[in-house]
């Protein structure tokens, strides 16, 4: 076979495969108009327009594309679909060699991953607040207690005629104090449930402020089992959601607790800190228990993984917090350490 017929043969092979696959094929020119959509990208991102030759891939994608582009990072693109229903699309772009300014995206909707893995989120907070729950009941039956003590002496009081003021001020100041906590607790045990429903947004976010919040909540498990001391003297801003950033530190706070759990020399310790480092705002937690074995380093972060089964470990806690950290373009990892104990950092790009 010639060489003009083998080349022939394999622009109408690509023309095919790219018409039959149902990943989306997009290709831009550089002036950013369409030059190239296969029918599955025409399905989803253009099914009322006859043509699209020719219009701007911002219209189509909903936000303009990279002029240059990091052919090793995911982009994601918001639509909006007929019923209103938000779809995303993830995918690379890639520069055509030897062609200026000709870029190609390949992607595929994303949405169904997307709707799954903010479900798994919400599980995951919601199997976490089923363990707090003893904690929970211990922290509010302890000021409720003395609010229903506080009031039965005022109404005695009342009915014997016989109110002290200063003693009775006393007692309301108490119950007063009884109520702020209980409404505390219910405050963190809300944002704990409802961190899935925020959007990561554009918004900066201090670390420090995350780190504070997630440790607040988790005293509640923290408390009797070990020392835990906040290292955040440096502010750092990064772009994401402070409720599934908290999530996130506040998972790898609680697995460190129950890794102690018992622990009596050395005496058990969690150090949570906040620094930077080439880019990143870090949240580094590290704590003195048994550690991880090396043979389960690979595993730990895969779902339903857990070493927690016989206390009502779901597997999900590191997953999720994976996942969640890797939404905010960053990484959360298992960081070797020739001490004792585990330690773990979650990384996010500086703005």
């Amino acid at each position: 076979m010639s060489a003009s017929k083998t080349n022939a043969l394999d622009e109408i092979i690509h023309a095919t495969a790219i018409a039959a696959v149902d990943t989306i094929v997009l290709a831009i020119d550089d002036s950013d108009g369409v030059i190239l959509l296969n029918p599955a990208g025409a399905k989803l991102l253009s099914p009322d327009a006859e043509h699209f030759i020719g219009r701007p891939a911002a219209e189509l994608l909903g936000d303009e594309p990279p002029k240059i582009p990091d052919q090793d990072q995911d982009v994601i693109y918001r639509l909006t679909a007929t019923d209103e229903q938000e779809q995303r699309l993830r995918g690379r772009w890639s520069v055509v060699e030897g062609h200026e300014g000709i870029r190609l995206l390949i992607a595929k909707d994303d949405t169904q991953a997307h709707n799954l893995g903010r479900d798994l989120v919400r599980s995951a907070a919601l199997a976490e607040l089923g363990l707090m729950a003893a904690e929970v009941a211990h922290e509010v039956n302890n000021p409720a207690t003395y609010l229903l003590a506080n009031l039965s002496i005022l109404r005695d009081d009342l009915a014997a005629g016989a109110l002290d003021i200063d003693n009775a001020s006393e007692l309301v100041d108490e119950c007063l104090d009884g109520v702020t906590r209980i409404t505390d607790v219910v405050k963190r045990m809300r944002t704990l449930a409802s961190s899935s429903e925020e959007e990561i947004g554009e918004n900066l976010v201090n670390l420090s402020t995350v780190v504070r919040d997630a440790c607040r909540i988790a005293g509640l498990r923290v408390r009797y089992r070990a020392d835990l001391h906040i290292h955040d003297d440096t502010t750092v801003l990064v772009v994401g959601s402070p409720k599934r950033l908290g999530q996130v530190v506040l998972n790898l706070v609680i697995n460190a607790a129950d890794a102690l759990t018992g622990q009596a020399e050395p005496l058990p310790r969690i150090d949570v800190s906040v620094s930077s480092e080439d880019g990143f705002g870090v949240v580094s937690v590290r704590d003195n228990g048994p550690g991880i074995p090396k043979e389960k380093h690979a595993s730990i972060f895969t779902p339903f993984v857990t070493s927690k089964s016989n206390s009502g470990g779901t597997g999900l806690g590191l997953a999720v917090s994976r996942t969640i950290a890797e939404e905010h373009a960053g990484t959360l990892s298992l960081t070797p350490n020739s001490n004792l104990g585990a330690w773990f950092k979650l990384r996010i790009p500086l703005p």
